[in-house]
């Protein structure tokens, strides 16, 4: 059990073993670990040698190859280190974000394709919630969706889709009023409306910032994503004007 601990901590098996018999033997040389961890004298010294660079065990005073074990607490001091140094370079990252956003936006010369296979495809969502935006527009072709990425995921989604404050307006041919992607709801930030089948053979395309992901059926197991500023500005045009000629349900 308190090897499993030791191991989310960061420790390897090896390290968790050796760790241990130093905290049980206290301070000693290397043969009684060996025998404490049944393990091979190089594999045990390397163990040692990346626990005192954790600062887990320390080399005692005036003794040659002694190895003591420092108070279980450093562990704790290690990690609230570690968790001040990731909150600093989150810091950093947020403040550096929009120059590299910028950087990455302006070197979009060529459009970039990017293909996602079975569930792959939720990395689509996923990034939907990580854009600048405040819209998505999505075009409904079929209600295979919830078949394709799984309906609970989908709630769970779009209940962080409306927490981060992003709406949605969606065109559909399909109808369907089991469908929880086409249900008209102020609290979920959702707008519904409806073309004729007949007249727009839709896919499901969803435009969200530059991109433009179009979601096949379950039967292909396939989604794309399209990295492109115009495209996705012809697109968004498109379906603004598809909007105003389109029936609320």
């Amino acid at each position: 059990m308190i090897e499993e601990y030791l191991k989310k901590l960061g420790l390897s098996e090896i390290e968790s073993q050796v760790y241990l018999a130093c905290l049980d033997l206290g301070e000693t040389a290397l043969s009684p670990i060996l025998k404490h961890t049944d393990l091979p004298s190089t594999t045990a010294y390397q163990a040692l040698e990346r626990l005192a660079k954790r600062n887990l065990i320390e080399f005692a005073a005036g003794k040659r190859r002694h190895y003591l074990p420092t108070p279980p607490q450093n562990i704790l001091a290690a990690l609230r280190t570690e968790k001040n140094q990731l909150q600093e370079s989150i810091t950093s990252l947020e403040e550096l974000l929009p120059q590299l956003s910028s950087r990455y936006s302006t070197s979009l010369h060529q459009p970039l394709v990017r293909f996602f296979r079975g569930k792959e495809v939720r990395r689509i969502a996923e990034e939907i919630l990580r854009e600048p935006i405040d819209t998505t527009y999505y075009f409904s072709g079929n209600h295979r969706l919830l078949e394709m990425i799984g309906e609970q995921f989908l709630r769970d989604w779009m209940k962080r889709r409306v927490k981060v404050g992003i709406k949605s307006r969606t065109l559909s041919v399909t109808p369907y009023s089991d469908d929880i992607m086409l249900q008209n709801s102020q609290k979920d930030l959702r707008e519904v409306r409806f073309l004729p089948q007949s007249k727009f053979p839709l896919s499901n395309v969803m435009i969200y910032g530059n991109n433009v992901a179009a979601l096949l059926s379950r039967d292909e197991n396939l989604g794309m994503v399209i990295t492109s500023q115009e495209y996705a500005a012809t697109l968004r045009g498109w379906f603004l004007e598809l909007w105003h000629i389109a029936k609320k349900k």
